[in-house]
Parts: C-alpha cells; structure tokens; sequence
C-alpha cells in the first residue's frame, strides 16, 4: 500500500565508511527526514496544494553520530541524528507546517529528526549489540552538514520513496 509523508531529501554520506559489513547502506537518492508522517491518503491533492502554500527559508541541517533504530535492543537500522540545534529548528518547522495540515494527523507519536543510512535483516545477537556499540561511538567523531532547499511530499510504496511535489525554499 502506498503511504505519502513530508519532508525532506537528505544525502548524508560521511558516516557510510564506518558502517558495519552485515548493514547495507540504504542508496544515497533515498535518504530523507520525515517532517511528517500521513500514511494513506485517498486524495493527495489537498496536501499537495497546502505544501504549495508554505513559505520557509533554505536552511542546514548538521548530523553528529549515529544510532540503531528502532532502539539500542533492536537495530534493525542505523541512522544519523540532528544536532541539538538543528532538532530544534525541525521542530519548529514541524509545529507550523502541521497547523496548516490540522486536517491530516500525524501518525508518529514522538517526534526524532534522523536519517536512516544502512539496514540489517540480521537477527539481534551479542555480536550485532558490541559491533554497533562501537560503530556509535566511533560516530560522535563525524560531523556531517547538509543543505536543504527543497520540502518534498513523498511516497512511499515497496520500500522505495520517490518525490510526488516538490516546493523550492526560498
């Protein structure tokens, strides 16, 4: 099934060097930040008119290590995390963009700017725990940027995402 969310298409690159052997790096053209998450929706129209709506400012976003998601016990994903900083820009962006979507709830209950960057199907054993606790701290050394002129509805449908409309920040 086709799910649509916003955001953002975010290259991260620096911390693909230091990923483990048994995570596949997930290709550059599909790393993204969601702002928010709308899962299916019968009309995208609506939201697509409204996103031509919204006036924001070309911004950065700065990423500082890495961590497993969905949790430390689990992690079925490795992603780059925001800077305090840039966490709380996105957070302000998210407040106002979501009052011009009232009608749209958003699905994720909290809230956690990241990028994911490599997936495992392997099963979590003591191994995967120590290998990722090591790559995590060998993150904090990695600083990447990325500039971000574009907000994106996006859809997702087989585990690909490709951009349904695109605003130019200004």
């Amino acid at each position: 099934m086709t799910t649509y969310f916003l955001g953002f298409f975010v290259p991260v690159t620096k911390f693909d060097k230091i990923i483990p052997s048994f995570y596949e790096l997930v290709p550059v053209n599909q790393r993204h930040l969601t702002l928010m998450y709308f899962g299916y929706v019968h009309n995208i129209d609506n939201i697509t008119k409204v996103l031509s709506l919204i006036k924001l400012e070309c911004f950065t976003i700065k990423f500082r290590g890495i961590k497993p998601f969905p949790s430390d016990t689990k992690p079925r994903y490795l992603a780059a995390i925001a800077v305090p900083e840039s966490e709380n820009y996105l957070r302000r962006i998210r407040e106002e963009v979501s009052r011009m979507y009232r009608l749209y709830a958003d699905r994720y209950e909290e809230f956690k700017p990241h990028v994911s960057i490599a997936v495992t199907r392997r099963k979590p054993d003591l191994h995967l725990h120590r290998v990722v606790k090591k790559t995590v701290r060998q993150s904090q050394r990695i600083l990447d940027e990325v500039f971000i002129d574009r907000m994106c509805l996006i859809k997702a449908d087989g585990g690909s995402i490709a951009s349904v409309h695109c605003i130019k920040l200004s």
